[in-house]
Order: structure tokens, then C-alpha cells, then sequence
């Protein structure tokens, strides 16, 4: 199994991060919008490849905007990136989109490994808003293992009870795999020229 997170519209660099995986499934650990150019790809590759994906806050924060709950104001999508993502759709975003966001789990579960967003997702019962915004490494030991995005660092972080694989692709960064559960990384730098 491979898990990447944080892909933030950035689907050329997603495409050229495959080709050099192992062939077998993928995970999603959310925040496949915003900031990169094409939000609408990253998207619409998940749903037709039908690839387990877990909420992040970026999506979240799309979906609050698409359902005009003001869960987050306007201003705070837009400036996450909320724009650039808006025009990879062409400013009009289909009803499926907010559809499939609304679906998406706070975190999925294989035997001893968790895949969250932020490696809180067990807190989305009682707070999602902890769940997909959490940046504190700490976590129960509750004998699992996480994987993990959301807080960018330069290479990623794998210890004996987690991991965190955000290494800032959409800024300009490397767009990273975890092979679980080899730990094998597998890493392409940012690269959106097109294929």
C-alpha cells in the first residue's frame, strides 16, 4: 500500500511520483486541493480510481464553502489556496464534488495502521475541527500506526509510531509515498510542466 497526503492540486507531480511506486493500492491522506494549479485533476483522478481518501483541512474548508455553512469564512478558503482552485474548475464546480467531499472519512483503518490527515482522525467524533487541523506529534499508545500529512517539513518524519510525509509539494517541495508496511519512501519534486 502506498499513502501520499497533501497532493494540493498538484497532479503532474502526483503522475511522475506514481511511475516511480510499486504497482499496488493507494491512499489518500487528504488536501487534494488548494494551492497548487489543478485541483479539478487531483479530484477527479481519486473519484474514477475510486482511491481511499481521508478529509483534510483544505477539503474541508471546500466543502464549507461549497455547502455555504460558514464554518470557515470566504476569506480564509482564499487565501488557503481557495482561488487557484476555483479556477481549475473553471470558477463552477459540479454538484458531485461537494457530494464526494461530504463522504469522505476523517481516517481509515488497516489492521495496526491509521491514515488520517492530521494522525488525530480518531478525535473527529467528538471534534473534526481538532481532527483535521491537529499539529501536536502526540499521539495514545494505542498500537497503531499513523500516517500522516498536513505539517509540512523539509524530509519526512518516520519513527516507530508514526509518520508524517507533508514535505511541501504545492510550495515548491517533494510530493511523498510511504510503502506500508516496507517504510519505503518514494519522493518526486515538484513538477507541474505538463506530461
Amino acid at each position: 500500500m502506498l499513502i501520499i497526503s497533501d497532493l494540493h492540486g498538484c497532479y503532474g507531480t502526483l503522475r511522475r511520483l506514481l511511475r516511480k511506486c510499486p504497482d499496488e493500492q493507494v491512499v489518500f491522506a487528504g488536501d487534494l486541493v488548494d494551492r497548487g494549479p489543478s485541483s479539478r485533476e487531483v479530484v477527479a483522478f481519486a473519484m474514477t480510481e475510486a482511491i481511499p481518501t481521508v478529509m483534510g483541512n483544505h477539503d474541508h474548508m471546500m466543502l464549507s464553502f461549497l455547502r455555504k455553512d460558514g464554518i470557515y469564512a470566504y476569506h480564509d478558503w482564499s487565501m488557503n489556496g481557495g482561488d487557484e482552485t476555483l479556477f481549475s474548475w473553471g470558477g463552477r464546480i459540479p454538484p458531485s464534488i461537494p457530494t464526494w467531499l461530504g463522504g469522505l472519512p476523517a481516517f481509515l483503518e488497516f489492521d495496526e495502521l491509521l491514515v488520517s490527515h492530521t494522525g488525530h482522525g480518531l478525535l473527529a467524533e467528538d471534534n473534526l475541527f481538532v481532527a483535521l487541523w491537529e499539529r501536536e506529534f502526540v499521539f495514545p499508545a494505542d498500537g497503531r500506526f499513523r500516517v500522516f500529512g498536513h505539517t509540512q517539513q523539509e524530509k519526512p518524519i518516520v519513527t516507530d509510531r508514526f509518520a508524517c510525509i507533508d514535505t511541501g509539494a504545492a510550495y515548491g517541495g517533494k510530493l511523498t509515498a510511504l510503502q506500508w508496511p516496507s517504510l519505503a519512501i518514494f519522493q518526486q519534486a515538484y513538477d507541474e510542466t505538463p506530461l
